[in-house]
């Protein structure tokens, strides 16, 4: 019976198979990964494989050895999922020559199939293996391409994961490929059950990440894409694990390495015995030929060459149509314009920033250009005209070019000495109104010492209030005097003066009259000199006679004057010398 004849009596025909669609919208397949068995794999519900009674995790957890995941290669509906060699053999080699060559076409259902070679990225380097760090792990693992073993199998051990020497290989791999739509035979079931009873999910596996030059995809010279090292899945973020995958090379240096001749590792037609492929072509081994330790391996040697490959690698299992593309943020360039001669003080600067965060406008560092004159930073203005302050908060929804608003600011202040009490002096803006105001007429420095404020020099007057529009630094000249005040040392009589406060650097004339006093309980005194000392200069008083007219009894007698001329360089110290004489009964 043919199909044509099930049709005609009614009879539906099923596919032994059923066909679905895998849809990548972005990223890349990675063909095959060799993986260290972690303790945290067994059990897991897409890395751990079911296999008769157990898992492959499980027994490979006794042995120590990697595990190798590989992806789709063909329309077969046994995928080459995962597999473990089991062999106690002297040498590893994890992929065999899978990796390096295409020997199958992906089964791409719609789209241009499209392949990055590492021999294409990377000509000048031997592909050695692969390092690989999962997500919050600090731990790295190598992975080499071909690994020879010291008469045992050298099997991933925590401090036990050593070889002779490890080997290099020069030919196309390892590869990524990619399409837009695969497809693939989906798993006649959804999970399977381990022999204690629990689930694990079934499915064709597929691996999946971007490639490391697809990190930052640009859109302009001002809008980009950033991978974020996840993925989604039908939607969905995937849980993951998830990894950031490194090719290790090894320089070719002056080597002439050649390549086998088709990327597809076959032979050109008529060729009757193909040439048996090398293991390797290139071999390092440790310090002066001894063993390699491969634990920490990029840690502990140099020479070798990493090439970041592919980052956010996690591991799919496919059941039913699928779709997975990898998560991007948008990120727009912020530009902030700053002269030459400014600095940023505080807030944001120039870069790329997520779309939606929040970024602080800078503020600049003042400049001044002239003595008395500086541009000070008052705001930012962007592309619409819309001008902001330094230090608001702005939402990043679009590329942004932000030019600063510089103003001119002129200096005003007041030629006079620091002890006078005024307002108004410092910095304004161009063509505003500066008032500069006396605050204190009178400033007492010291008991001995004070300064007199006068005002302000204007147009040949003196004003209490100095108004001005500033066009420019200026300068106004207080009027002021500084005064000291006199004090007098004497041993007779007392002194006191209408005004004791005198101006520095004035001088004066004091006359002080000398006549004889007599207290009347015969006591009879007479100032018989002056002295006045200001600042380090002493000054004595002179005397002066002069010839006076007694009306009311004859004769004539003289009036004695002291003259003290002094000037004051500070605080005037008078001091009254006398005579004395004492009559006796």
């Amino acid at each position: 019976m043919t199909a044509r004849d099930a049709l005609d009596v009614g009879i539906v025909t099923r596919p032994l198979f059923t066909f679905k669609k895998f849809e990548l919208k972005g990223g890349a397949i990675i063909p095959y990964l060799p993986l260290r068995v972690e303790g945290w794999m067994i059990g897991h519900r897409t890395l751990d494989v079911l296999e008769g009674l157990g898992s492959y995790m499980r027994f490979m957890s006794d042995l120590g050895i990697p595990v190798l995941l590989g992806s789709f290669r063909s329309d077969s509906p046994y995928d080459i999922g995962s597999y473990l060699d089991a062999v106690k053999r002297d040498y590893y080699l994890p992929t065999g020559h899978m990796e390096l060559f295409i020997y199958e076409r992906p089964p791409v259902e719609r789209g241009e199939l499209q392949y990055l070679l590492f021999s294409d990225l990377r000509p000048d380097l031997y592909f050695c293996g692969y390092a690989y760090r999962w997500e919050n792990s600090g731990e790295e693992v190598f992975i080499p391409n071909f690994v020879q073993g010291n008469g045992s199998f050298p099997a991933i051990r925590p401090d036990g994961w050593r070889a002779r020497f490890i080997g290099c290989n020069y030919d196309w791999g390892p590869y990524l490929y990619r399409a837009p739509e695969f497809r693939f035979y989906e798993e006649p079931t959804a999970f399977g059950v381990d022999d204690e009873g629990r689930s694990y999910t079934e499915g064709v596996y597929v691996i999946v990440g971007v490639p490391a030059s697809e990190k930052v995809l640009y859109d302009s010279g001002s809008a980009r894409r950033v991978f974020t090292g996840r993925w989604l899945v039908n939607g969905s973020v995937w849980p993951g694990p998830y990894l950031d995958l490194d090719v290790i090379g090894w320089p070719v240096g002056d080597n002439r390495p050649t390549r086998w001749p088709r990327v597809d590792g076959g032979c050109d037609p008529g060729v009757v015995l193909c040439p048996v492929k090398t293991l390797y072509h290139f071999r390092l081994t440790g310090p002066n030929g001894g063993m390699l330790e491969l634990d920490g391996f990029t840690r502990r040697y140099r020479g070798y060459v990493r090439e970041p490959w592919a980052l956010g690698v996690t591991v799919l299992r496919l059941n039913g149509n699928t779709t997975a593309e990898p998560l991007y943020e948008r990120e727009y360039l912020v530009n902030f314009t700053v002269p030459d001669g400014f600095r940023v003080l505080d807030g944001n600067a120039t870069g790329w920033y997520r779309e939606g965060s929040r970024i602080i406008l800078p503020r600049l560092s003042e400049l001044q250009i002239s003595r008395g004159t500086k541009l000070v930073h008052e705001g930012w203005r962007d592309g619409s005209g819309r001008v902001y302050r330094p230090g608001e908060e702005v939402v990043v929804d679009a590329p942004r070019s932000f030019e600063p608003v510089l103003v001119r600011h002129h200096l005003v202040s007041v030629k006079g000495p620091e002890e006078l009490r005024h307002s108004g002096a410092g910095w304004y803006r161009e063509n505003s109104t500066a008032v500069l105001r006396v605050l204190e007429n009178v400033t007492y420095v010291s008991d001995m010492t004070r300064y007199v404020f006068l005002g302000f020099a204007a147009n040949g007057s003196v004003v209490q209030e100095l108004r001005l529009t500033v066009t420019a630094p200026f300068e106004a000249e207080a009027v002021w005097r500084r005064e000291h005040k006199l004090t007098v040392s004497s041993r007779f009589l007392e002194w006191s003066f209408e005004n004791p406060w005198f101006v520095e650097n004035r001088t004066y004339m004091m006359v002080i009259p000398g006549d004889p006093h007599n207290f009347g309980n015969g006591t009879l005194v007479q100032i018989k000199g002056v002295v006045v000392r200001s600042g380090a200069v002493i000054y004595n008083a002179s005397l002066i006679e002069l010839n006076v007219i007694n009306l009311t009894v004859s004769g004539r007698r003289l009036t004695v004057l002291w003259n003290a001329t002094f000037t004051v360089h500070g605080p005037p110290e008078m001091s009254v010398l006398w005579s004395v004489r004492y009559a006796l009964d």
